[in-house]
């Protein structure tokens, strides 16, 4: 089990880094554990990853403000609903 995590997660990385480098705006992730993804962003040095809110019996969340130099996201779902969304934020 620890190598499919150790995959996942090495994956995801790649996914999040070819997200950023490129002109999109929006990387949809299908269901994933997101303190995974969180932890990614934090590995790669983003900062604002431990500000969540959430809401409801479907449990949405958001962190709004994922901040490195001039690059901020936020990170969406539901975990009722499982889908995730990366985003890139402009000014």
């Amino acid at each position: 089990k620890c190598m499919i995590k150790i995959n996942k997660e090495k994956n995801m990385k790649e996914k999040i880094e070819q997200f950023l480098a490129s002109d999109e705006t929006t990387l949809e992730i299908g269901y994933q554990i997101p303190s995974l993804i969180i932890g990614i962003l934090d590995d790669m040095g983003f900062e604002g990853t431990d500000d969540v809110d959430s809401n409801g019996w479907d449990h949405d969340f958001w962190y709004g403000n994922i901040t490195k130099d001039d690059i901020k996201l936020s990170f969406s779902g539901s975990w009722y609903y499982g889908k995730y969304i990366l985003d890139k934020l402009y000014n």
